[in-house]
């Protein structure tokens, strides 16, 4: 009897089988042999989009006056988790703080929040707000600086910071401060997904 190496054995199982899992973690199992259909693999964000639970608010070029802050408001409503991620472009050097358990007496301007899948008309349960009137910043969870490039009338704000977070069902503060004496322009591009549990542990395809 010819002896059969383990690793090609178990490559070839692997390569033959896998397991799709849905939003609710049902799996149904997939032949990727070759005689089988091509299998597409997308990643989580993507996923995500295709679900309609995919959200994006953008604001740009926003008017910040020297040493001035712009509060940005952020409230999950979700007991199950939201994936965030920031991004920021500052036109002079700046300053970004975010704060957890923030306390509140009145949101501010609410911010209009675009779902990235424009045929399914879904709504997120998160509430987004500028410029809200706060009692209790929270505890910092983030404080970082972001140094523009050159000097005088040779400064370039292309700089940008980038923060990615799983948020609990707390308040969150988003706080942007020009460091300059000028006034100055910022970007602020914000992105994320709800329902952060339903998806599986083991992400998007699990080979068996």
């Amino acid at each position: 009897m010819t002896d059969i190496d383990p690793l090609i054995a178990v490559s070839r199982v692997i390569a033959r089988v896998a397991l799709i899992y849905d939003a609710a973690g049902n799996s149904v199992m997939v032949d990727t042999g070759a005689d089988a259909q091509a299998l597409t693999v997308i990643n989580t964000i993507r996923n995500r989009v295709h679900r309609g639970q995919m959200f994006s608010v953008n604001l740009v070029d926003l008017a910040l006056a020297g040493d001035a802050s712009i509060d940005i408001l952020i409230q999950p409503n979700r007991t199950d988790g939201m994936y965030f991620v920031g991004s920021v472009i500052f036109g002079s050097d700046g300053r970004i703080e975010l704060f957890e358990n923030t306390v509140f007496s009145d949101k501010g301007t609410l911010i209009n929040q675009i779902n990235c899948n424009r045929v399914l008309p879904l709504n997120s349960r998160a509430v987004i707000s500028q410029g809200p009137t706060v009692s209790v910043d929270g505890t910092k969870i983030v404080d970082k600086l972001v140094t523009a490039g050159g000097s005088g009338q040779r400064v370039v704000g292309t700089n940008s910071v980038t923060e990615e977070f799983i948020f609990a069902d707390k308040n969150y503060l988003l706080r942007l401060t020009n460091l300059s004496q000028s006034s100055t322009t910022i970007s602020i591009s914000l992105g994320f997904y709800e329902d952060v549990r339903s998806q599986p542990a083991l992400d998007a395809i699990v080979v068996a």
